[in-house]
């Protein structure tokens, strides 16, 4: 189909305002969507795309499904936003999903996925600090968690630059390397931050062997691990977490990106040992889990579960590296 005039005027119509009103830090392509079903996009003239980005990794339930649909009017329809003084429903009702889904027994709700790094990057060092050990936070190379400070410093080096001087306290080590991870934990650090599958610089899976040899050497230091599934977790590898493939149990976790199915919301889970040292007023958010954000979250919980759409992802996964 090719584009009608007037469509083709609504497009650039479209770019221009963006180019004029809009920060230039995004290398868009020139197309202007307007319309979602399923793994379907739509642009102004009624072209239909197969949306094989999902968002960057967002999209868990595709575009407009109808529970994700249904929660979120019932839920605007009665209560947008409250703060984090008060309790709500909805919110409770995530956590107890989260919680089962996840296998952790508590999380920290927030807006992103550089959020919940963060706010993980904060438990290691309370819990370094309370134990003993020193506040590093250790990193791997070719890394990606996020764009705040912090984050740039754990992350690779086409990020940082002109951003300096990023925090102290960050170290990355080589990927695939426990001997230099060894010598990094000695004197013990904070913790030791990773995806199980690195997303940023080509989708690169760490190996099952450096996963579980890296979770053995944190822990016999009384290091904590945490994993960074925000972009590799939420069921797309066939699993809730992508590291339980090769048996590995984070002590923290980052999530966001699919936890709201196309809703902004993120969370860190730790479990009680661990979520013991902080307490009121450490962290906060002032719209980190409010009502609407909750209903979309525990929508998208409820549909991977009702549907066995995480089991359904392994099994296409399968059968598409099999065919690749």
């Amino acid at each position: 189909m090719n584009a009608s005039p007037q469509g083709e005027r609504e497009r650039e119509r479209v770019i221009a305002c963006e180019r004029a009103h809009h920060l230039q830090t995004y290398g868009r392509q020139p197309l202007v969507l307007v319309r979602g079903e399923g793994a379907r996009v739509w642009d102004l003239d009624g072209r239909v795309y197969i949306d094989a980005l999902a968002g960057i990794a967002v999209s868990v339930l595709g575009h407009a499904h109808p529970a994700l649909v249904a929660a979120l009017r019932e839920q605007a329809g009665r209560l947008l936003h409250v703060s984090n003084l008060y309790y709500t429903p909805v919110q409770s009702a995530l956590l107890e999903a989260l919680s089962a889904q996840s296998g952790y027994d508590r999380a920290f709700l927030c807006n992103s996925g550089t959020e919940a790094v963060e706010g993980a990057i904060k438990l290691a060092r309370r819990h370094a600090s309370v134990h003993g050990r020193g506040p590093t936070i250790l990193g791997l190379e070719g890394s990606f968690h996020g764009r705040s400070l912090a984050a740039l410093a754990l992350g690779d080096a086409k990020y940082q630059k002109g951003f300096g001087p990023l925090p102290d306290g960050f170290v990355r080590l080589p990927r695939e390397d426990l001997a230099a991870l060894e010598r990094a934990l000695d004197p013990a650090p904070a913790a030791l931050i990773l995806e199980p599958i690195q997303g940023e610089g080509g989708i690169r899976p760490l190996s099952g062997d450096y996963l579980r040899g890296a979770a053995a050497r944190c822990r016999e230091r009384g290091v904590l691990l945490i994993c960074d599934e925000i972009q590799c977790g939420m069921g797309r590898t066939g699993r809730f977490h992508a590291a339980s493939a090769h048996g590995v149990r984070g002590d923290v976790v980052a999530l966001a990106k699919g936890l709201g199915g196309g809703v902004p919301i993120g969370a860190f889970l730790m479990d009680d040992a661990v979520a013991e040292v902080l307490g009121p007023g450490d962290h906060g958010s002032t719209f980190g889990g409010g009502p609407l954000a909750s209903a979309a979250a525990l929508a998208t919980l409820q549909t991977l579960e009702r549907d066995d759409l995480i089991a359904r992802a392994g099994e296409l996964g399968a059968r598409a590296l099999a065919r690749l």
